[in-house]
């Protein structure tokens, strides 16, 4: 009996670890309980406001694609009912090389139009956007070719009360051979790509195609679709940067769980996927319907990062595009807003905490020194030389703090990895009485009832900061004993090397 218990554990034992192998291999999984969800204090990548946007969709007939960019009531991406083969599918392009660590899909207002599968890929090669433009130059340039002229879908549904009809060549209604019109068909392709070398070279080597004025189109019919895919996969395969998946096309049967729950919660599961930043972003509809809302959280790779010297050039060290992102959060009660918008220049109304529930009936002393601790942690994108920071309350005139406080850190080895692992780290340091991390604490700058402005500066050269005690790498924002921020901006040079 004990030999076989003995055996039964080697096969236990065996078929946990061939599991968890297995689960390793999975790009992500699902989160079922949104309070497991560990990533939202990071940046919405996919923002149209970062400047994403979209680059190519086979279709966007009912609702157009770019609605699952912006975060408004506007309802996201419907397509038609596909008729041919195939499926509906778009590409992404990011603004800036992006660290992704999840995704949140969202399918409020489209409960008839839910697709049943999707899928996500990602890849890192910014010559996606040439082939694209080229290839829909190629279908543009196919269009005005030939003994007819045609009309493109947009042209058609656009100018439908105009009665305008299609000039048909009166030889072409009378051909009845398939094989006839199928080598027209040839004849006519053959003709495109002529013409567009032709007006490629005919400056020489010089290219003057103008692509940014294609035209876009609503739809587009399988063959075409296939092949802009097929030129941008072999482009990719060529290039060694195929298109990887985040998604996989059978984590959620959606048409089985949309009564259920309208939104779902993915982390990126592979350590290595989490290491590597993409430019661009696939998602496929299988095989048509729609979503509402899709929304990748992670962190912009600054585009400063190779500068090894002290740069003379002065950015804003906390925009998210240079890399900026909150690590950490303490907040009591927040009823508005949220400590990463107060670094985001598009989230005017930053965040606010509620009014302290153990505050006296009256007043008799400041409240600054209380135990109540709201703070914030954010890491910078690169090791920066701060130099002064700016603090708007905006519309919180008269819920502004009494106090704010804030501290710098240079911690170079801690920069260096990646976002959940730094956010452990702070979690961890924040709940000890004595901190082991060496935080450098600024002057405290008190805002009084009766100030009239609502911008203040701070100014760090004026304080004889040395140059050392001015380098971070993370900065912490701490406001007593309630209230709310609007935004918060440091600026700094950048600093790569160790001083």
């Amino acid at each position: 009996m004990k030999n076989i218990r003995q055996i039964m554990n080697i096969f236990n034992g065996i078929f946990n670890w061939i599991v968890s192998k297995g689960m390793n291999k999975i790009p992500c999984r699902e989160i079922e309980n949104i309070n497991d969800v560990d990533f939202f204090n990071f940046n919405n990548v996919l923002s149209k406001h970062y400047g994403s946007r979209i680059i190519f969709v086979t279709d966007d007939s009912i609702s157009k694609s770019e609605n699952i960019l912006v975060e408004d009531d506007k309802v996201g991406w419907i397509t038609r009912r596909r008729r041919d083969v195939g499926h509906e599918w778009l590409i992404i392009k990011l603004k800036h090389p992006c660290i992704i660590y999840g995704i949140e899909l969202n399918f409020d207002n489209i409960a008839e139009d839910v697709c049943p599968h999707l899928s996500i890929e990602v890849s890192n090669n910014n010559a996606i956007d040439d082939i694209i433009k080229e290839e829909e130059f190629i279908l543009n340039e196919r269009d005005k070719v030939g003994n007819f002229t045609t009309f493109t879908r947009n042209e058609i549904e656009d100018n439908a009360g105009d009665n305008i009809k299609m000039e048909k060549n009166k030889d072409m209604e009378n051909l009845k051979n398939a094989d006839i019109l199928k080598d027209t068909e040839n004849t006519k392709n053959e003709q495109t790509i002529k013409r567009v070398d032709n007006i490629k070279n005919m400056h020489g080597t010089q290219t003057i195609v103008n692509y940014e004025k294609n035209t876009k189109r609503k739809s587009y019919n399988f063959l075409d679709s296939y092949k802009i895919d097929k030129s941008i996969s072999d482009l990719l395969e060529q290039q060694n940067t195929p298109w990887v998946e985040l998604l996989q096309a059978d984590c959620v049967d959606f048409l089985k769980t949309v009564g259920k729950k309208k939104t779902y919660y993915f982390k990126i599961n592979n350590e290595d996927l989490i290491k590597k930043p993409w430019t661009h972003i696939r998602v496929n509809l299988y095989p048509d319907g729609g979503i509402n809302k899709i929304n990748f959280y992670g962190e912009f790779i600054s585009l400063f990062k190779k500068h090894t010297i002290i740069s003379k050039q002065k950015i804003f060290l906390n925009k998210p595009e240079n890399g900026c992102t909150l690590i950490y959060y303490h907040c009591d009660h927040i009823y508005k807003g949220h400590p990463k918008y107060i670094i985001d220049s598009c989230k005017t109304d930053g965040f606010c905490t509620r009014r302290l529930i153990n505050r006296p009936p009256i007043i008799l002393r400041t409240l600054t020194n209380n135990c109540i601790l709201n703070s914030s942690i954010f890491k910078f994108g690169v090791r920066g030389i701060v130099e002064n920071f700016t603090i708007d309350i905006g519309n919180y005139k008269y819920d502004h703090p009494e106090c704010i406080q804030i501290y710098l850190l240079d911690c170079i080895d801690i920069l260096t990895l990646n976002l959940l692992e730094q956010k452990k780290i702070f979690e961890e340091d924040e709940k000890l009485l004595k901190k082991k991390m060496e935080w450098i604490q600024l002057p405290p700058f008190k805002i009084t009832t009766n100030q009239k402005k609502t911008f203040f500066h701070f100014n760090l050269l004026e304080y004889n900061f040395t140059l050392m005690e001015r380098t971070a790498t993370h900065f912490k924002i701490s406001i007593h004993p309630d209230g709310g921020i609007s935004q918060i901006n440091v600026i700094g040079t950048v600093l790569s090397t160790l001083l």
